[in-house]
């Protein structure tokens, strides 16, 4: 698992690009993006770059699920980029095309 996260200095948006398998022993990596959601500014933009995510279980869904409600309440789009494969399945079947912009 790995991930990075890029911040442009005027606070309107965050990119996350992770790779790799995300498991229930990742949680404390998902503890810090959403430390950083809560710098974005109001109305900005929260970007997963997931591309090279080969698997993430049931855990991490419910972590997108809660990033999606911190995002909502400040008014932050979130944005899942390059969702493949059965990490895109596993998305679907949750219903996270609903919460968030697949693209």
């Amino acid at each position: 698992m790995k991930y990075r996260i890029y911040k442009p200095e005027d606070g309107t948006e965050i990119t996350v690009v992770m790779a790799g398998v995300f498991t229930y022993r990742d949680h404390a990596v998902f503890e810090n993006i959403i430390a950083e959601l809560q710098k974005i500014s109001k109305d900005g933009n929260l970007i997963f770059d997931m591309n090279q995510v080969g698997f993430i279980d049931s855990s991490i869904l419910g972590v997108f699920s809660l990033i999606g409600e911190k995002a909502s309440d400040k008014n932050i789009s979130v944005y899942l980029r390059g969702v493949n494969g059965g990490v895109r399945k596993a998305m679907l079947n949750a219903g996270f095309d609903q919460l968030f912009t697949m693209v």
